[in-house]
């Protein structure tokens, strides 16, 4: 990977985050690349946007808000998302 290939803040301080950033949404996008591979990806919805959904839903910042503001256990947490992102990105059954 070259530096040249990511965004990077105008505040060089901002480095490491952006690259975090880039990172994440990377592996987020290959993620939903191999679910449409799979012919598993939710009918109608765009490949970009549940790149977007996944990169957010699991994000440091909804762990922080769950798990360390509102007392949920590590799994609490991880049942509850791991069907957040099954039902919303894929072809999974709301009652499966």
């Amino acid at each position: 990977m070259r530096i040249r290939d990511f965004p990077i803040s105008a505040d060089s301080s901002g480095l490491r985050d952006d690259v975090d950033r880039f990172l994440r949404q990377r592996v987020c996008r290959g993620i939903v690349a191999r679910v449409q591979a799979e012919n598993a990806l939710r009918p109608g919805l765009d490949p970009a946007a549940a790149a977007d959904l996944l990169w957010t839903i699991t994000s440091l910042r909804m762990w922080e808000d769950l798990v360390v503001h509102r007392d949920w256990s590590a799994e609490q947490y991880q049942e509850h998302v791991n069907r957040l992102l099954l039902v919303s990105l894929t072809k999974v059954a709301p009652d499966s």
